[in-house]
């Protein structure tokens, strides 16, 4: 298995990370998929882009094992401290994580970040060195299990305390900052 990696996402910076395909491997209902993804603008735009993410999907799908374990395997060789899961899509089955939660496992040097909608899975006995934050958006019932969350701005559920991402706003980028990676909550600019 190969995982086909995104090197040059202009909000990541430095950290490398990979897509699945938006919408089919996302969990339905999500109102960012009603209103307005931004991966699927990435998807239709850019035909290497959506060339390079259904292979991931397509692999991930019929290994999840194999899958996770080859891009742990991309980490080790390359000594990559942080790692995104997911630029598009998300955990699409419960197998699917624990695959994650193995491979994070066997690669303890590099850290790996997921947001996520897919709430009703279990996501007990996560390693120290994958950060799960649950993505909340306007309008989507908090039935996330207790961990970090990701807010969009305009929710006014957001907690006070919540760390304010200044991405596309200044010229930080997620490699300078990596607030999300120590698992607090975050609030994003949402336009």
């Amino acid at each position: 298995m190969s995982i086909r990696v995104g090197k040059n996402n202009p909000v990541l910076g430095t950290i490398q990370g990979f897509s699945l395909v938006p919408g089919r491997d996302c969990p339905g209902g999500a109102k960012c998929g009603r209103d307005g993804c931004y991966a699927m603008k990435a998807w239709r735009r850019f035909p290497d882009v959506r060339k390079a993410w259904l292979a991931n999907s397509r692999e991930a799908r019929a290994n999840p094992e194999a899958f996770c374990q080859g891009a742990a395997d991309y980490c080790n060789s390359r000594a990559l401290d942080y790692f995104r899961l997911h630029t598009a899509g998300d955990f699409f089955s419960q197998r699917y994580l624990w695959a994650w939660m193995d491979a994070a496992e066997a690669s303890p040097s590099t850290r790996y970040l997921a947001y996520t909608k897919a709430f009703r899975l279990d996501y007990g006995g996560l390693p120290d060195n994958l950060v799960i934050m649950y993505s909340m958006w306007p309008g989507i019932r908090d039935t996330a299990p207790p961990g970090p969350r990701a807010w969009v701005s305009t929710d006014d559920r957001a907690p006070d305390g919540a760390y304010q991402c200044q991405g596309k706003t200044t010229i930080e980028v997620c490699s300078e900052c990596l607030m999300c990676w120590t698992g607090v909550d975050v609030t994003f600019p949402y336009r």
